[in-house]
Parts: C-alpha cells; sequence; structure tokens
C-alpha cells in the first residue's frame, strides 16, 4: 500500500458517513500510525499554515508603521504582547479572519 493511502481511505469513509454537514465544512483529517497524512489532513494544514504567516505578516507591518509613526502603543504591547503566548496569538489569528 502507498504513503498516504489509509489515511485517504479513512478520509473518504469519514465523507461517506458525514455527508453534507452544511452550513458547516467537513474537514477529513486521516492520520496513518507512522504519521502518513491524507490529502485533507495536509490540505487542512498548508491553509492554517498559510493563514498564519498572513497573519504574522499583516501583524509586523502594523508594528513597522507604529515604530514609523513615533512608536506609540509601547504601554499597551507590553500589556497585552507579554501575556499572550503563541497559542493564544495562533488561535486569535482564526477568530479574526
Amino acid at each position: 500500500m502507498a504513503p498516504g493511502a489509509a489515511a485517504k481511505k479513512v478520509e473518504e469513509s469519514k465523507v461517506a458517513t458525514y455527508g453534507d454537514v452544511r452550513p458547516h465544512h467537513l474537514v477529513a483529517f486521516g492520520v496513518e500510525v507512522y504519521g502518513g497524512l491524507g490529502p485533507g489532513a495536509c490540505g487542512f494544514l498548508k491553509k492554517t499554515q498559510r493563514r498564519f504567516e498572513e497573519r504574522r505578516c499583516m501583524e509586523e507591518s502594523v508594528e513597522e508603521e507604529e515604530e514609523v509613526e513615533g512608536g506609540g502603543g509601547g504601554e499597551e504591547e507590553a500589556a497585552l504582547g507579554s501575556s499572550m503566548g503563541w497559542k493564544e496569538k495562533w488561535l486569535l489569528s482564526f477568530t479574526l479572519t
């Protein structure tokens, strides 16, 4: 069996079981025992990575603009930035888009 074939079968099985779940979106996420990913899992992770990178670029450009405009908001950044870890920022990126 080819790498990822078992995960692909599991994903197809999930889609067949749950079918159309509109207005929601089904992500059939199949992972093999040794870490092989199905096409749905790969697509989801690539989309997640793209969103994270886009969000990071947006945040960096805003930070650069603030520095150019005089660096205002340092206290606010210290209050919010230090209390938010990377996980919180990552989760927040999904709620804001």
